[in-house]
């Protein structure tokens, strides 16, 4: 199969994005990996082939007929030469893609015509309806004759359906397996910028955040829901308006690409540097109603923190390596951490036998000794599985470090948190070291349960997993109601490091 090649840098808000798409293989049969079926495909080409036969005969026939032997050279060469076209036609037909502001273009080429010859239609943006993905066996026999059986996304304007001519007028089928990984990239970059986001199905928004962050866009078909309930969690309505895709910050230094969170004063999102490496921006917004006194001290409290942060170093925070102040609003730029947070990754396989919950948790317990030991103390304030990311290799990374702040006994802190990770103090305004332990003991209960605490101090009763004595001890130890009742950071550490695990099944 021909490579598909993207001729227009997405560079910029405005800039026009072309990408050329094969019109397929040559394949007869197309195998259904669900059931074992195989099917007849590539029907169009076929067709062809077999008329440009039929007319070859009917041609050389009457050659024959009429100039003898000299007519029937003429037309074995005519025969080559014809079959030649149509075959490199086959094989040289592309659809190129264009995107712009103003919609989206649909032109078929071939290397042989002009390409105002050849057929073109034009959608505007305010026509589409919905941008899907489908896979290859669902297609129907006509979709996999007119553009191969394959995974593709599916573009669905608005018009009539009711025929086949009209559905392939009004509905655009894309292969985005034929393009290479920067390809992909760049595609779904300029969809981030052209598309109104709202049209995207869950699993387009979810293969678009891997894609742009890196990521690898397989098992879409365990994804979708979870992503879906992953994306209504992550937005909410905001009183301000979040930066658009293609907007440059940081003094021209970084890109948007994407809206990854919006908070109602903040919002996470997904940008690019200018020598196209991939971080994570969060935009910290002042609420409108506060006074210039009180926006001026935000700025001061956000200035110093951000100063602290960027000096931490753990192989298991990720590193903030940006901080500005840009049209009012406050940014801080952090690496990229690999994988996926806690709570997407057990909503997708499920909860973690304890062996790797006693990994993760030391890891985590890692995290905290070194913040809480740090001059001063830095509270995280909001150590949840949803800021705590798993690599592959079973690393771990802490995130979202906007929350935090430097711990000053006896002062009133901005409540700040997720209810099922929030101890009695923290929702009194007076966080402390011992309320991110609260957060600890209530992750490592999710990582074993799948499941969010019910209510403040009250443990499941771990009675459908298998978990050890000691495990389960300093998970309730770790979530007592009195602050004063929890280990410190260096007594988790070395309770998960140095007890053994005696296997258990609660009654």
């Amino acid at each position: 199969m021909l490579p598909a090649n993207q001729t227009a840098s997405d560079q910029g808000a405005d800039r026009p994005a072309t990408f050329l798409f094969p019109m397929g293989g040559t394949r007869l049969f197309y195998r259904n990996p669900a059931t074992g079926e195989r099917h007849w495909e590539r029907m169009v080409a076929w067709q062809m082939f077999v008329l440009g036969m039929v007319l070859l005969n009917l041609i050389g026939s009457l050659l024959t007929n009429s100039l003898g032997r000299h007519g029937g050279n003429l037309f074995l060469i005519g025969y080559a030469v014809l079959l030649g076209t149509i075959f490199l036609s086959i094989k040289k037909m592309k659809n190129k893609i264009t995107m712009t502001r103003d919609g989206f273009t649909k032109q078929l080429t071939l290397p042989f015509l002009p390409d105002f010859l050849l057929y073109h239609k034009k959608h505007r943006w305010s026509d589409l309806e919905c941008v899907r993905y489908q896979k290859a066996e669902s297609l129907s026999s006509l979709i996999a004759a007119r553009y191969g059986r394959c995974d593709s996304l599916v573009f669905d304007w608005r018009g009539r359906k009711n025929t086949y001519s009209s559905m392939l007028a009004n509905t655009t089928y894309l292969n985005l397996w034929v393009l290479d990984d920067a390809q992909r990239e760049q595609f779904f970059a300029a969809l981030s910028r052209f598309v109104p986001q709202e049209v995207l199905a869950p699993e387009v928004l979810y293969m678009q955040v891997q894609t742009l962050s890196g990521a690898s866009t397989k098992d879409l078909d365990n994804c979708t829901q979870v992503w879906l309930e992953e994306y209504n969690r992550k937005f909410e309505i905001s009183n301000y308006v979040t930066l658009p895709p293609g907007t440059r910050c940081g003094n021209d230094r970084l890109t948007i690409y994407m809206t990854i969170a919006a908070r109602v004063n903040s919002s996470t999102y997904l940008a690019a540097t200018a020598d196209g490496g991939k971080v994570i921006v969060k935009e910290l917004v002042a609420p409108i109603d506060s006074d210039d006194e009180m926006q001026k001290k935000l700025l001061e409290q956000f200035n110093r923190e951000a100063s602290i942060l960027a000096k931490l170093d753990h192989p298991a925070i990720v590193k903030v390596i940006d901080h500005f102040i840009e049209n009012g609003r406050s940014y801080i730029v952090m690496e990229q951490a690999p994988g996926k947070n806690i709570r997407e990754y057990v909503r997708q396989q499920g909860a973690l036998p304890e062996a790797r919950v006693r990994d993760i948790g030391a890891q985590l317990a890692s995290v905290l000794h070194y913040l809480h030991h740090h001059s001063p103390a830095i509270l995280h304030r909001d150590f949840t599985p949803d800021n705590i990311m798993l690599a592959e290799d079973g690393t771990v990374t802490v995130v979202d470090f906007g929350a935090a702040n430097v711990y000053n006994t006896g002062k009133t802190a901005t409540l700040i948190g997720k209810q099922s990770y929030m101890p009695p103090e923290q929702l009194r305004g007076k966080p402390s070291p011992e309320s991110d332990i609260y957060a600890f003991g209530a992750t490592l209960s999710f990582l074993l349960t799948g499941k969010d605490l019910p209510s403040m101090g009250k443990l499941p009763a771990f009675d459908e997993v298998q978990v050890s004595s000691e495990l389960k001890e300093l998970i309730e130890k770790c979530t007592a109601f009195d602050s004063a009742d929890r280990p410190d950071s260096d007594a988790v550490l070395h309770t998960l490091k140095m007890n053994k695990p005696t296997p258990v099944v609660s009654a």
